[in-house]
C-alpha cells in the first residue's frame, strides 16, 4: 500500500500550537523572542499564500509599557502585510493622532475637541497642525514618563526636556487634562513672556 507524508505547512503547525498563560509569569521578558519571531513567521506565511497574508493582532491591554507597545507597533508596521488591530487597551499609538487611543477614567483624550481646546487655549499664536504635531510627538517620546511624576525641564537633563515653546505648552496642558502629576522645572527667562505668564498662572491650578 503507497504511503505519502503528509505535507507539514502552516495551517499544520498551529494546529500544534496552545496557549496557556500563566499569570505569574512576566510576558514581558518574551517581547524580544516575539520581534524575532514574527517576522519570520510572516514571511514564512506569504510565501505559502502567494503574498495575501492578513494578520489579527489583538492588542496587549496590560502587561506591556508603553515603550513595548510601540515596539510591537513598530514590527507590525514594518511587516507590509494588512494588519487588523482588536483592542480594549487604554493605550494604542500611532502615526496619525487622530487614531492614537489614550483613555483615562474611561475617557478618550485625544479628540478633535482637545486639539480646539489647545488652539483656543494657546497663549501664543501656534496653529492646529502645529499642536497635532506636537502633540504627536509628545506622545511617542515621552508617554511611559507620564506615570511617574515626571519633571518637566527646558534647561537640564530630566524625565522630559523640552525647548520649544510649543512642546512646552502642548506637554503641560495634555497631562493636566490626563489628571497626571508632574514637576515643572523651567528656565522663564528662556521662554516668551505670554507663555512665561501662562505657566505661571497655569501651575498654581494643577
Amino acid at each position: 500500500m503507497p504511503l505519502k507524508v503528509k505535507r507539514f505547512d502552516h495551517r499544520q503547525f498551529i494546529k500544534q500550537l496552545t496557549f496557556e498563560y500563566d499569570f505569574t509569569v512576566d510576558y514581558s521578558r518574551l517581547i524580544n523572542r516575539l520581534l524575532e519571531i514574527i517576522p519570520l513567521l510572516i514571511d514564512e506565511m506569504n510565501k505559502q499564500s502567494n503574498n495575501k497574508t492578513m494578520l489579527i493582532y489583538l492588542y496587549p491591554e496590560s502587561r506591556l509599557s508603553p515603550r513595548e507597545q510601540i515596539d510591537l507597533s513598530r514590527l507590525l508596521k514594518s511587516l507590509h502585510v494588512n494588519v487588523i488591530v482588536l483592542t480594549d487597551s487604554s493605550t494604542f499609538f500611532s502615526d496619525d493622532t487622530d487614531t492614537i487611543n489614550y483613555m483615562r477614567f474611561g475617557e478618550q483624550i485625544i479628540t478633535s475637541q482637545l486639539i480646539s481646546d489647545m488652539y483656543w487655549d494657546s497663549p501664543l499664536n501656534f496653529t492646529r497642525e502645529d499642536i497635532k504635531a506636537s502633540l504627536h510627538k509628545l506622545i511617542n517620546n515621552y508617554s511611559g514618563k507620564f506615570g511617574l511624576v515626571p519633571t518637566i525641564s527646558n534647561y537640564q537633563v530630566s524625565d522630559i526636556i523640552l525647548f520649544d515653546s510649543i512642546d512646552i505648552y502642548v506637554c503641560c496642558y495634555f497631562l493636566k487634562r490626563c489628571h497626571h502629576n508632574f514637576n515643572l522645572d523651567i528656565a522663564f527667562d528662556q521662554v516668551p513672556k505670554s507663555l512665561n505668564e501662562y505657566l505661571g498662572i497655569f501651575m498654581k491650578t494643577v
